[in-house]
């Protein structure tokens, strides 16, 4: 036995230390004053809620939408987070009444809630969502119809 465990130990370790795609935490929520709102959120351990709603219409405790992204889907959207300068988006001095939450923790957690001055600068982050949200009620993705109007 060396002096870090035996050679299943060390294997054991490896695995382990080999974290899954999956995130931890994961919670998006956006509200627009005249627009959609969206909820995206993390359940039963691979699944994602989701809903589209209206300013007037609450969100609904059991989601008609979820979706179950593939590892692959999972490690691309978090290597596309971390290109995303979140912080950029919170440098505008006025709010057009579109307001976010985020709640995602992968290795690094980010966590921020903002208002918007420009609807435009989401659209990075939209694109690299959209994968995740694709399902029988959106096939081409939550925000795919929002995208192709920008």
């Amino acid at each position: 036995m060396c002096e870090y465990g035996t050679d299943t130990q060390n294997i054991e370790r490896k695995i382990k230390s080999m974290a899954k795609p999956f995130p931890k935490k994961f919670f998006y929520e956006e509200q627009s004053y005249h627009g959609s709102h969206y909820l995206i959120e993390w359940v039963d351990g691979n699944r994602l809620n989701i809903q589209d709603t209206s300013p007037c219409i609450p969100f609904l405790l059991e989601p008609p939408s979820f979706t179950t992204p593939t590892e692959k889907q999972w490690r691309k959207f978090e290597e596309k987070l971390q290109l995303i300068e979140l912080e950029t988006l919170h440098d505008e001095q006025i709010c057009d009444g579109t307001w976010i939450y985020i709640w995602i923790t992968f290795k690094k957690r980010v966590k921020l809630s903002i208002q918007l001055g420009e609807y435009e600068k989401l659209k990075a982050l939209h694109l690299a969502l959209n994968p995740l949200t694709k399902c029988r009620e959106y096939p081409r993705g939550l925000f795919f119809q929002r995208l192709s109007t920008q």
